[in-house]
């Protein structure tokens, strides 16, 4: 799994990392240095929206330093990254509805973490990368 910055953290490398995850071939991007309050309170909110337990941005994150992440943890940073970047308007719950299982997870759904200086504004490497 990529690592993620820990939380609260205020240094220049953690503010240029951008995680990109990819489930059954939807990409989305997350730039850390972009996270704020706004987006720790939509997570709050659209987790108790879903039913689920409520998990905070930062905790979230902090689970792709674990050797093992739960799933709906992939899937909130995956959607928040698509709700960011304007690719959906569906809420937490329906993401988590459509989200592989464990058994398909291992071949639909790719983590990792990049350096902003490697990433063009689509998430995709810079040819210079």
């Amino acid at each position: 799994m990529a690592t993620a910055p820990r939380p609260g953290s205020t240094s220049e490398a953690a503010k240029d990392r951008t995680i990109i995850i990819t489930v059954r071939g939807e990409k989305s991007v997350l730039r850390i240095g972009d996270l704020g309050p706004r987006d720790g309170d939509l997570v709050r909110h659209e987790t108790k929206a879903a039913g689920v337990e409520k998990v905070s941005l930062m905790g979230a994150l902090s689970a792709l330093d674990e050797e093992t992440i739960d799933l709906d943890r992939i899937c909130l940073l995956w959607w928040l990254g698509r709700r960011k970047g304007g690719d959906t308007t569906e809420t937490f719950g329906e993401a988590l509805d459509a989200f592989p299982n464990y058994i398909e997870a291992g071949n639909a759904i790719a983590v990792e973490e990049l350096v902003d200086d490697d990433v063009d504004d689509d998430g995709d490497l810079s040819p210079e990368a």
